[in-house]
């Protein structure tokens, strides 16, 4: 129901953001996984471009070199990109699509960052607000996929950096689902149950 008809059909952020996510996602996917790549500079720059195209979207797109990095530190194969000037390139690249944003919040006092900034006020701690939204997600995804798509995270889990490229898709996957869902945990946010979408959009392949 989330990707076929709310993203998918409805005019939205969240459609250009899946689009720019996943462009971007290509570019890592390349650069992780095709050795001794002769464009790898250009694949970082590409990843950045896409990457400043997401957060123009939503802001939320910054999750996701979070779950890059998450990868990268936890595969002894790829931290090596910490010592590499491509990540860092991809970084600014990103920072300076996305200059439009903060050069009009910084004339007008930050007011979008305050708005988003708002939501995430801690109210204490409410277990019913978290399961609300847990089973909001499954609603949403639909919980004929939903569920087996879970427990599609097993094997990953088990397998850990011992299969690189379901690992991938996890750990991409897992910091905006488990970031947003927390979230209700600490504040009113008063449903929003697709801002985990763009982590189930890395665990599709992990269930087919």
């Amino acid at each position: 129901p989330l990707f076929a008809i709310s993203i998918g059909a409805w005019v939205e952020p969240d459609g250009p953001l899946s689009f720019c996510v996943l462009a971007a996602t290509l570019c890592i996917i390349s650069l992780a996984f095709k050795h001794k790549s002769s464009a790898e500079v250009l694949l970082w720059a590409q990843a950045g471009f896409w990457l400043g195209l997401a957060m123009l979207c939503k802001y939320y797109a910054v999750l996701l070199p979070a779950g890059i990095s998450l990868f990268a530190l936890t595969s002894r194969e790829h931290r090596k990109w910490f010592r590499k000037p491509g990540p860092y390139i991809a970084c600014a690249i990103a920072v300076v699509m996305f200059s439009p944003v903060l050069i009009w919040n910084f004339e007008h006092r930050w007011i979008s960052f305050g708005y988003q900034g708002e939501r995430a006020n801690i109210t204490g701690i409410d277990i019913k607000a978290m399961i609300k939204n847990i089973l909001g997600q499954a609603a949403f995804i639909g919980p004929w996929i939903w569920i087996p798509m879970l427990l599609a995270c097993r094997r990953p889990l088990q397998e850990g950096t011992t299969n690189l490229r379901s690992w991938f898709l996890l750990c991409l996957g897992s910091v905006p689902i488990l970031f947003f869902t927390t979230i209700p945990l600490l504040t009113r946010t008063h449903g929003h149950y697709h801002w985990q979408a763009i982590g189930y959009l890395f665990l599709f392949p992990l269930l087919a």
